[in-house]
């Protein structure tokens, strides 16, 4: 009886683990939202560099990093898509 015990737990333990393990890696290989060129892919701004967002004026607020990425970037007139996990969900021109 002890060993049924056992053997249903140490399962239980394994099918944990590997569904933990399988969560993790889709979470790190699925891509957020994205602002990407039009004719180049490059990522301008990825929700990693996003700090807040205003959901009624739609702003955003980005880390330093991407600010400074940003100003190099001759982006004047330059055609975007924003992406949501890889889907494009709006486009538009800078």
């Amino acid at each position: 009886m002890g060993s049924k015990i056992l053997l249903i737990l140490a399962t239980v333990f394994i099918v944990t683990i590997i569904f933990c393990f399988t969560l993790i890696f889709q979470l790190q290989t699925k891509r957020g939202f994205e602002i990407v060129l039009s004719d180049t892919g490059e990522v301008v701004i990825s929700d990693k560099n996003i700090l807040f967002y205003n959901r009624t004026s739609h702003q955003i607020k980005i880390d330093r990093e991407c600010l400074d990425k940003i100003k190099k970037m001759d982006l004047y007139h330059k055609q975007f898509t924003a992406k949501l996990h890889n889907k494009e969900i709006y486009s538009g021109s800078f």
